[in-house]
């Protein structure tokens, strides 16, 4: 999992470079990062995945990128249990990050 971690870690800190980048080149692309937390997939099940956190469905989670990137909106965090993690993890010490992020891991399985 921490391999999983890390990769979605890169991806947030690429999608903003590139951000930046078009941002720098006066282009008129527009970018949006989806960030949705637990969904729920048909793939949870052929990986025998089971999130402790609630997961939403596909459809709303689609729904509700698809909106938010018409508007404009870079970071899209659908749900509200992702967005206070996602706010919880940015005013917490790594320390504790990583402490929480293994337990959440641990409780799985």
């Amino acid at each position: 999992m921490e391999s999983y971690y890390a990769s979605k870690s890169y991806v947030v800190r690429l999608t903003q470079g590139i951000k930046e980048e078009i941002k720098k080149a006066k282009s008129k692309v527009k970018i949006s990062l989806l960030c949705p937390g637990p969904v729920r997939t048909n793939f949870n099940k052929v990986a025998g995945v089971n999130f402790n956190l609630y997961s939403l469905s596909s459809e709303k989670v689609a729904k509700y990128a698809v909106e938010k990137m018409f508007k404009g909106k870079f970071i899209i965090v659908p749900g509200i249990g992702i967005k206070i993690l996602r706010v919880l993890s940015k005013i917490s010490p790594d320390c504790i990050t990583g402490k929480v992020v293994f337990l959440m891991q641990e409780r799985r399985r």
